[in-house]
């Protein structure tokens, strides 16, 4: 095992207070729990191979995102991770 990429992710649109703890735990599990646990199985392998050429990566998505600022009393844009 020389590379690893970590790259599964998900993301909904739903309200903080909408979100049902099922949802949350679906979230974390497969934005953290999956890379977690691939990388911690690919370890040992690559540690036999003294890191020797091996690199992790772990991807994430930008999305935009609008909210609404009641400061200025408009819309705002821009990203998150």
């Amino acid at each position: 095992m020389n590379i690893l990429v970590n790259n599964a992710g998900m993301a909904r649109q739903i309200k903080l207070e909408d979100i049902a703890e099922a949802d949350w735990d679906e979230h974390i599990n497969v934005n953290l729990k999956s890379a977690f646990l691939v990388t911690q199985a690919v370890l040992p392998q690559m540690r036999a191979q003294r890191w020797g050429g091996s690199s992790i990566f772990r991807l994430q998505q930008r999305r935009p995102v609008a909210w609404w600022d009641p400061t200025t009393r408009r819309r705002r844009l821009g990203c998150w991770d």
